[in-house]
C-alpha cells in the first residue's frame, strides 16, 4: 500500500510542476503522458498484490463462505478472480454491513481480511 501511496503522491506532484507556462492543451499532454506509467504501475502492482493475496488467503474464504451457496443456488459466481473483482464494490457492501454470508458468519479476523481485500479491489480500475 505504500508504495501505491508513494507512486500516487509522485505522480500528482509531478502533474503540479509539469507545464507550468504551457498553454491548456500542451498541460493536458503532458499530464497524460507523465501521470500513465506511474499510475500504470502502481495499478499493476496493487493487482498483483491483491491477486497473490486472493489466491493464498481469500479465495478458501469466499470459497466456503460465499461460493458454497451462490453457486448452489446461480445468483452469482465468485468462483474466480476475475469474477470477484468484477462484483468486488457490492460484495465489500454485502460483507461490511454484515448482510452477507448468510448462515456463514465470519469471524472477525475473517471479515476484516475479505473487506479490506474487496475495497482494495473494488477500487482498482
Amino acid at each position: 500500500m505504500n508504495k501505491v501511496l508513494r507512486s500516487f503522491s509522485f505522480a500528482m506532484l509531478a502533474l503540479s510542476f509539469t507545464g507550468c507556462g504551457a498553454d491548456s492543451q500542451e498541460q493536458s499532454e503532458l499530464k497524460s503522458v507523465n501521470a500513465s506509467p506511474v499510475l500504470e504501475d502502481a495499478n499493476t502492482d496493487a493487482l498483483a498484490r491483491l491477486r497473490t493475496q486472493y489466491d493464498t488467503s481469500v479465495k478458501t474464504l469466499i470459497d466456503s463462505k460465499c461460493q458454497k451457496c451462490h453457486a448452489r443456488i446461480r445468483t452469482l459466481n465468485f468462483a474466480d478472480f476475475d469474477s470477484v473483482k468484477k462484483l468486488s464494490a457490492d460484495m465489500e457492501t454485502a460483507v461490511a454491513s454484515g448482510s452477507m454470508p448468510r448462515g456463514l458468519p465470519l469471524s472477525p479476523e475473517d471479515k476484516t481480511t475479505l473487506s479490506t481485500f474487496l475495497k482494495e479491489l473494488a477500487a482498482l480500475p
